[in-house]
């Protein structure tokens, strides 16, 4: 609880703290809802990882399982917000969309929805490719624990590329 409380007051600074009244209050929110989500995305991996180790031991492989199940129906939701959050604060920074990354900020926020993207592949293949294979496969449990070492290394990424642009000027 006092992790989320943390992040969240990381939306009540840098561009989100720029806008006034309802406009700049209704960013905030978002922002909150962003950094929650994208905290609980990436926090959730090293779990991931731990509860794939427990699938060899017999006697917790069937309450792992169960809880990798667990995560992937939140996951899906996390997800959607993680993109949906994003795409309403690039639209309320930037106020479009664009491919000319004209300036500094705009490299690094194509960086940071570059790697979003491949995470987000990741965990799509992770999810509908690679766990059905696993009741088959061997290999599949090692690509899935690959999957979600990725998926770490690019979220340190984003939050690299969050870092570089929060402080530049979005125009």
């Amino acid at each position: 609880m006092v992790t989320a409380w943390l992040l969240a007051s990381l939306a009540v600074t840098g561009h989100a703290a720029m806008g006034e009244g309802g406009r700049g209050l209704a960013h905030q929110a978002n922002d909150v809802i962003h950094v929650l989500a994208a905290g609980a995305w990436f926090g959730a991996l090293p779990v991931v990882a731990c509860l794939l180790a427990c699938l060899q031991v017999p006697e917790q492989a069937l309450p792992a399982q169960k809880a990798l199940i667990r995560f992937s129906t939140a996951g899906h939701g996390v997800v959607v917000i993680v993109v949906l959050s994003g795409v309403v604060n690039v639209l309320t920074i930037t106020g479009r969309f664009s491919l000319l990354w004209t300036s500094p900020y705009l490299r690094f926020l194509a960086v940071k929805v570059a790697v979003v993207a491949a995470m987000v592949l990741l965990a799509i293949v992770n999810r509908y490719v690679l766990v059905p294979r696993m009741r088959h496969s061997t290999s599949a449990s090692h690509y899935f624990y690959r999957g979600v070492q990725a998926e770490v290394v690019l979220s340190l990424m984003a939050v690299l590329a969050v870092a570089g642009f929060g402080m530049l000027d979005p125009g």
